[in-house]
């Protein structure tokens, strides 16, 4: 009986990795089809689409942003109706028994939707696992039959494989209000519905740069603090550790007027009226 297995991927100014990613789902040792959505992109990525025989590819008119981009992903993807479905960024790279590893374990454990382990393309130097950043290493350490409580201490999760036969489509889509987190709010919805479980491999290679970390941002900051304290009140048991990050909130926002106070202040002193 065939399958219908699809990777969605959301895309914008990838022209100069898109092929290579593309390729990596095409080598799948199981046939798996590539539905993507290019977020408005100014470079070649929609032509490199167009021609690359991929199952599906569409252009928003102008950039929706990667939550909305997803959610429109999941629209498309179910007129297809997948069995089996994953998804990924274009810095990703599926090794060719990525797909085929996952659905073994997935029918060797009875599960619902499998997590897996990868190597990581960190700053350029590539990291084999086990060797993993300290978001992944207590991936391997956890209890994945009390995977809700251990995702209440904190998001460690990559995008899983799931089986739509078990798992519904709508508790898929990501909640608008959510950004930064929003895989951690997906992750806890779906682990207090679902079975899930880990293979300890890795399948395939993610990206990493450092992303918003390295280029330090206080109106961001304040933006993930907010982002954070909406998931927490949806998924009130959450560890008390992170309850901190009110009392941080609230502080940074009033450090944030009184400087901005003083420095207006400050200014109009210095500066002679006109």
């Amino acid at each position: 009986m065939s399958m219908k297995i699809i990777v969605l991927t959301p895309c914008y100014n990838e022209e100069s990795r898109l092929e290579y990613y593309i390729n990596s789902i095409k080598n799948q040792t199981v046939k798996t089809e590539l539905i993507a959505l290019d977020d408005g992109s100014k470079d070649s990525t929609a032509k490199i689409l167009e021609s690359s025989g991929i199952l599906y590819s569409e252009k928003n008119e102008g950039n929706l942003g990667i939550i909305r981009s997803f959610n429109k992903l999941l629209d498309i993807a179910r007129r297809f109706q997948p069995d089996y479905i994953t998804w990924g960024g274009v810095d990703e790279e599926l090794y060719p028994e990525s797909i085929e590893k996952r659905l073994a374990h997935l029918r060797k454990s009875e599960t619902d939707f499998v997590f897996s382990g990868a190597d990581t393309n960190f700053y350029g130097e590539k990291m084999l696992y086990p060797k993993l950043l300290p978001q992944l290493q207590r991936m391997r350490c956890a209890n994945f039959e009390r995977l809700h409580e251990e995702l209440l201490k904190g998001n460690f999760l990559q995008a899983p494989l799931i089986n739509l036969g078990k798992v519904s489509f709508d508790d898929l889509y990501i909640d608008l209000n959510t950004k930064h987190f929003c895989d951690w709010d997906q992750c806890l919805r779906l682990s207090k519905k679902y079975k899930a479980s880990f293979l300890d491999e890795a399948v395939g290679c993610i990206g990493w740069d450092g992303g918003n970390f390295s280029k330090p941002n206080p109106s961001l900051y304040l933006d993930k603090i907010r982002e954070m304290l909406y998931v927490l009140k949806k998924h009130p048991k959450a560890d008390p550790q992170f309850r901190y990050l009110e009392l941080l909130y609230r502080t940074t926002v009033c450090m944030t007027h009184i400087l901005q106070t003083y420095l207006r202040r400050f200014k109009e002193r210095i500066e002679p009226a006109s």
